[in-house]
């Protein structure tokens, strides 16, 4: 328990370096393709999320990982996923897909997730995505837009994306 509340303020702090560069949105390029970054136990209807994506442009390459609170439990999940233990206090990614997926130069990475859940947020500012958007959170200054949508209304955060992305000359 000591360990879990130590390890909890050190990677709050070294969120918060990161936080505190401010790479911000990189210019604007067209959607080729995106990734989602997901809680699943809070939502896992994965395949609503990339439907939504098809929606906004057709023929987008995505990927999706999920993070779980115990990867034993979640053998039958086809998406990629990481745990807790994924990240170290350090900043430092252990797991091989998270890693994979965050170092990937999505043009679109939506962080769909409510939970203050920082492995979420240390992925979400670790990653090397051209523009972030997320729903909000304790952790929105990771996020480049924050579209205030409750968690499962896929159908309002697909108009309110594809309205901001529009305005951001990101899809036609």
């Amino acid at each position: 328990m000591f360990f879990d509340s130590l390890k909890r303020k050190s990677l709050k702090r070294n969120l918060e370096k990161i936080i505190d560069k401010g790479n911000g949105p990189q210019p604007s390029s067209s959607l080729k393709n995106a990734g989602i970054l997901l809680d699943y136990t809070a939502f896992q209807d994965v395949s609503a999320l990339k439907q939504m994506l098809q929606d906004l442009k057709k023929g987008v390459n995505y990927e999706v990982i999920c993070h779980v609170k115990n990867l034993k439990g979640e053998e039958n999940l086809t998406e990629g996923k990481f745990d807790d233990k994924a990240i170290t206090t350090q900043m430092k990614i252990k797991d091989a897909g998270l890693k994979n997926f965050v170092e990937k130069p999505f043009d679109l990475l939506i962080s769909y997730y409510t939970s203050e859940n920082l492995p979420l947020h240390c992925a979400t500012a670790l990653s090397k995505a051209k523009f972030k958007v997320g729903l909000p959170t304790a952790g929105t200054a990771v996020n480049d837009l924050v579209l205030n949508v409750p968690l499962g209304d896929v159908a309002t955060f697909r108009e309110e994306l594809k309205k901001y992305l529009k305005i951001l000359n990101r899809i036609d």
